[in-house]
């Protein structure tokens, strides 16, 4: 089984703003969707104005047949303790190891043409 998810970015321009985890693969029109309804990323795209940049990347991870129920019970939750414990560590960052592979990314502004 594999597990897909993105990470979904917001930069000022080229400067890191913030950032959440997504289930499944979202394309720009369902970012633009998930970004509008959330109220903190709304709140900060709408600060950004015309310099808010969407950075979408999609992930897959190969949960195998033993992990799937593990994989199932908030995931995300899961990607944050393991990011936690390694902490201070040489190991990479979740979506960093051998079993992630990072299948697409996206980049698009916030402000799209016809709003300008």
């Amino acid at each position: 089984m594999s597990l897909q998810f993105s990470y979904l970015s917001i930069y000022d321009r080229e400067k890191f703003c913030m950032g959440a985890y997504e289930s499944g693969h979202p394309d720009e029109y369902d970012a633009r969707e998930l970004i509008a309804q959330d109220e903190y990323f709304s709140r900060m795209v709408n600060a950004l104005g015309d310099r808010a940049n969407i950075i979408v990347d999609h992930y897959d991870f190969d949960t195998g047949y033993s992990k799937d129920e593990l994989a199932e019970n908030s995931h995300f939750a899961l990607i944050r303790a393991y990011d936690e414990m390694i902490r201070g560590t040489n190991r990479c960052v979740f979506f960093c190891r051998d079993d992630v592979e990072h299948s697409d990314h996206i980049c698009f502004p916030w402000k799209e043409e016809d709003d300008v």
